[in-house]
């Protein structure tokens, strides 16, 4: 995952982030389904967080943890070298 994503490389490498977190607004499922391929986890529903239009939208909670990136990198890193 290092190098493709240099804004998680940021926040976990040079800022020493513990966590990232994301939230999407429903039903925009898309974003969401990209966070999931990040490794962002779903932790949670926020209901009517969001007010657009005169309409409220719930929203989703995502976060990465540090370690969760580290292990994902070694896992990538890893099979990099095999496709060498």
């Amino acid at each position: 995952m290092k190098g493709r994503y240099p804004i998680l490389q940021f926040g976990f490498d040079s800022c020493r982030l513990h966590r990232i977190e994301a939230q999407v607004a429903l039903p925009n499922h898309a974003s969401a389904q990209v966070l999931r391929k990040l490794g962002f986890q779903e932790e949670g529903l926020l209901r009517e967080r969001l007010y657009v239009d005169n309409q409220f939208y719930d929203e989703k909670m995502f976060a990465l943890l540090n370690k969760r990136y580290c292990q994902q990198s070694n896992t990538d890193q890893q099979i990099s070298f095999r496709n060498r």
